[in-house]
C-alpha cells in the first residue's frame, strides 16, 4: 500500500501553509522519495471482545486471550488502562504512514470477521470497531462502513420513495456486483469492479477483447463530465446570477439548462459562480467548448485508468499472486468512475432513455463526431436529455 490520502494532504498542507520558505514540489516528491526508500513501518493494533469468541486460547497470535491480551497491552501501551474485554485481536500491519495502517487494519479485521462467521456458527467476534494503535497510543474506529465511499445519488430521489424500486434486471445484477467495492478483501473489490463493469457493456463480440469495454465507459463519462459540470454551472448562475439567462434558467429543464449554458459559454459570456470551484470548472468547460477535441484526451485519461483496473483484474485472477503496489489508488479511481458510470445508467433506466448498452453506443457516437470537428453543444443536446 503506498502513501494515504490523508497523508498527501497533510504533506501539501503543511508545504502550503505551514513552511517558512518557498514550496516546490521537488521538495514534497524528494521527501516521499526517502520516505519510500526506508520502507513501510510496522503497526500493531490491539482490538478488544466484548464477548467470548470461543476461540481457542492457543491459535496464532491474530486472536488473544484475555490474559494474553492484557499481557501485550502493557507492553505495548503501559500508561493506558487496560479496556475491559473477554479478549482480543492484534492486527500487525506494515504500511508506509499511520493513516494507511488504519485503513489496512480496517480491512483486516473485516476479513477476520468473515473468516470467523464463514468456519464456524459457533465462534463470533464481537466489539465495538474501536482500537488502540501502537506506535501513537492512539484510540481509532476501524469501520468497514465508513470505508464504503462508493456512493450512488440516483438511487436515492424523491425523498427516497424509489430507493427500493427493482431495475430493470441486467442493472440490476451489476448493482449486486458493483457493491463488492465495499467489500473487506482488496483482491474481491477489484474482481467485483471489474465484473460490474464487463456485466453491463461487454457482448458476444467482445471475446479476446475485453479491455475494448473500458473504451466505452470512457466514452459514457466523458459526455456525462460535460453534462454534470454545465448543469452545476447553470444551477449557480439560475440561483446567483440578475439577469435574463439566470431567469431563463430558473424556467427550465435540466437538459435545455445544459445547453443555454454551453451556447452562452461558447458566445463569449460570463457566469455568476464561485470564485474557487465554480471558476475553475467555468474555465475549464470554456476551453472544452472552444476546442472540443480536447475532451478526447479526458476520454483517454478515463479509458486509462479502467485498462488499469482490468489489467490488475487478470493479474489477481491468473497469478494469485501479490497486489500490485498501486492496488489501492486504482481502488480508489474505480469507486469514482464506477459510481458515476452506474449513476448516468440507473438516471437513463428510470427516465427511460434505454439500457445501458444504447447509453454507451450513443455516447462513442457523440465522441466520433466531436474527434471529426462537431461542436460541444451536440453533446449537451445528445447526451444531456
Amino acid at each position: 500500500m503506498g502513501f494515504s490520502t490523508i497523508w498527501i494532504l497533510n504533506a501539501c498542507n503543511y508545504e502550503l501553509r505551514h513552511r517558512r520558505e518557498a514550496s516546490r514540489i521537488a521538495d514534497l516528491l524528494g521527501m516521499a522519495d526517502r520516505l519510500v526508500t526506508a520502507g513501510p513501518g510496522t503497526y500493531t493494533f490491539l482490538v478488544p471482545l466484548d464477548h467470548r469468541s470461543r476461540i481457542d486460547s492457543k491459535s496464532n497470535n491474530v486472536y488473544l486471550s484475555k490474559s494474553n491480551f492484557a499481557a501485550i497491552w502493557q507492553q505495548l501501551f503501559p500508561e493506558l488502562p487496560v479496556p475491559a474485554n473477554t479478549g482480543g485481536l492484534r492486527l500487525d500491519v506494515s504500511c508506509l504512514d499511520k493513516h494507511s495502517a488504519v485503513t489496512q487494519a480496517a480491512e483486516d479485521l473485516a476479513a477476520a470477521e468473515l473468516r470467523v462467521a464463514v468456519a464456524s456458527n459457533t465462534r463470533q467476534l464481537i466489539h465495538s470497531g474501536e482500537a488502540w494503535m501502537s506506535p501513537g497510543n492512539d484510540k481509532k474506529v476501524l469501520s468497514s462502513a465508513a470505508r464504503f465511499d462508493l456512493k450512488l445519488p440516483a438511487l436515492d430521489v424523491k425523498g427516497g420513495l424509489q430507493l427500493f424500486d427493482q431495475l430493470p434486471h441486467g442493472l440490476e445484477s451489476s448493482l449486486e456486483l458493483i457493491l463488492g467495492l465495499g467489500a473487506a478483501s482488496s483482491r474481491t473489490a477489484l474482481i467485483s469492479a471489474w465484473a460490474a463493469l464487463e456485466s453491463l457493456l461487454a457482448d458476444a463480440s467482445d471475446f479476446g477483447s475485453l479491455s475494448d469495454i473500458a473504451t466505452r465507459a470512457a466514452d459514457t463519462l466523458a459526455c456525462e463530465f460535460v453534462v454534470v459540470e454545465l448543469a452545476s454551472l447553470a444551477t449557480a448562475h439560475a440561483r446567483d446570477g440578475q439577469d435574463a439567462l439566470a431567469t431563463e434558467l430558473r424556467e427550465a429543464g435540466k437538459a435545455a439548462r445544459v445547453l443555454k449554458v454551453a451556447q452562452h459559454i461558447g458566445a463569449g459570456g460570463g457566469l455568476t459562480v464561485s470564485p474557487s470551484h465554480g471558476a475553475m470548472t467555468f474555465e475549464r468547460m470554456k476551453h472544452i467548448i472552444r476546442d472540443p477535441k480536447s475532451l478526447c484526451s479526458i476520454r483517454d485519461d478515463i479509458e486509462a485508468a479502467l485498462k488499469r483496473l482490468y489489467r490488475t483484474r487478470n493479474q489477481i485472477s491468473h497469478s494469485g499472486g501479490q497486489l500490485p503496489e498501486s492496488h489501492e489508488a486504482i481502488l480508489q479511481t474505480s469507486r469514482l468512475l464506477l459510481g458515476a458510470l452506474f449513476n448516468r445508467f440507473i438516471l437513463a433506466a428510470r427516465s427511460g432513455e434505454g439500457p445501458p448498452g444504447i447509453v454507451a453506443a450513443r455516447s462513442t457516437w457523440l465522441m466520433m463526431q466531436v474527434e471529426r470537428g462537431a461542436p460541444l453543444t451536440l453533446v449537451c443536446e445528445v447526451a444531456g436529455r
